[in-house]
């Protein structure tokens, strides 16, 4: 594996490494680089051609041999933490791997890594952390001019190694619908089924066109894997009725996995004004799934505003909307709610995944 040092990297260690040729392999070549920022620097260790980055302190006194092995660690704890597969990750860093510093001086490379660098003194200027640092470069939608799309760093990767080793990406399809009374809003969503609770409330919110403004729960009934029903929610459990019997999971924690299986039905309880539930059920597992998700395959209805008074509430505010004569037509589209009215389809959901940052996993 080959790891390309800039100059001012080279300088700044007094290392002196030999010229090599462009790479050929763009998940073999990484690109190192050092960013000035207070008496040590930063170190910046990109796979330039995914934007995937690792932001590493440098060591004191410039020692190599520290730095090479550290680069490796946080390279490897970087891709797990992104739920790359284990296979796949001990097969792109087999034990032993060693880096191979060389030189680069392509003028482009250094273009792109001044770019990604400009971004990093960005993200450090409103927050210092490394961690925050790292996961605002890396799942984050990555534009580098208007007509190139760079798409999201960490998803990106996750695909290409897969492929490359052959690591499977499962994948578990969930159909919602909510009632209506005049017709039922419906879609199925494909998401990844080692994504928690949490990241699937997020993806929830993003589908029915929701804002996060109001307390939550999942409530899953008892099946022949789960003896007990079962509550995954938030921090601020008081804000919830839940029932003494329950199991009480933290959904941040909880992985979909963890508790569900094909064919199990569960409740998302959403308690805005209109406390709008909506039914769940896992249609199916499947095991192998060509591109990262969430996926919505399909929209069918209208999506309630969530500040209406429930159903008869969401029906008004159709019949009001719909209507450009009625006497409350320019209340109601000046009103929060109103926003809402626009059609929604599965190009609009999909279009939110697709820039959405996924640090809520």
């Amino acid at each position: 594996m080959n790891l390309y040092c800039t100059q001012a990297l080279q300088k700044a260690f007094g290392w002196k490494f030999q010229k090599q040729p462009a790479p050929t392999d763009p998940l073999d070549s990484w690109y190192a680089h050092l960013i000035p920022i207070g008496r040590r620097g930063l170190l910046m260790v990109i796979l330039l051609d995914f934007r995937f980055c690792v932001v590493i302190p440098p060591p004191k006194g410039g020692d190599w041999t520290a730095l090479e092995a550290s680069i490796l660690q946080r390279i490897r704890e970087a891709l797990l933490s992104y739920e790359i597969p284990q296979s796949a990750v001990d097969a792109y860093l087999p034990a032993g791997t060693v880096l191979e510093p060389c030189s680069s001086t392509d003028p482009s490379t250094r273009g792109s890594l001044s770019s990604v660098g400009k971004r990093v003194n960005q993200e450090l200027s409103t927050d210092p952390d490394l961690q925050h640092l790292q996961k605002a470069i890396n799942e984050r939608y990555f534009y580098s001019v208007p007509t190139v799309d760079y798409g999201v760093p960490c998803v990106m990767l996750k695909l290409a190694l897969c492929l490359k080793y052959g690591a499977s990406l499962p994948a578990m399809e969930l159909e919602f619908s909510l009632d209506l009374e005049r017709y039922t809003a419906r879609t199925p969503l494909i998401v990844p089924p080692n994504s928690t609770f949490a990241a699937l409330h997020g993806h929830m919110q993003n589908a029915f066109r929701w804002r996060q403004a109001y307390p939550h729960a999942f409530v899953l009934l008892p099946a022949a894997h789960r003896e007990a029903p079962a509550l995954v929610a938030a921090e601020g459990l008081e804000e919830i009725d839940r029932m003494p019997e329950e199991q009480v999971y933290d959904e941040r924690s909880t992985h979909l996995q963890d508790l569900l299986q094909e064919g199990d039905t569960f409740l998302y309880r959403y308690h805005s004004k209109g406390n709008w539930e909506v039914q769940a059920r896992v249609s199916r597992i499947l095991p192998n799934y060509p591109k990262e998700t969430p996926v919505c395959t399909f929209w069918e209805g209208a999506s309630p505003p969530e500040d209406v008074d429930g159903v008869p509430g969401f029906l008004n505010f159709l019949d009001i909307t719909s209507d450009r004569k009625h006497p409350e037509y320019k209340e109601m589209m000046r009103s929060p709610g109103g926003f809402f009215y626009s059609p929604w389809t599965m190009e609009n959901v999909n279009e939110v995944y697709h820039n959405k940052v996924y640090s809520d996993r």
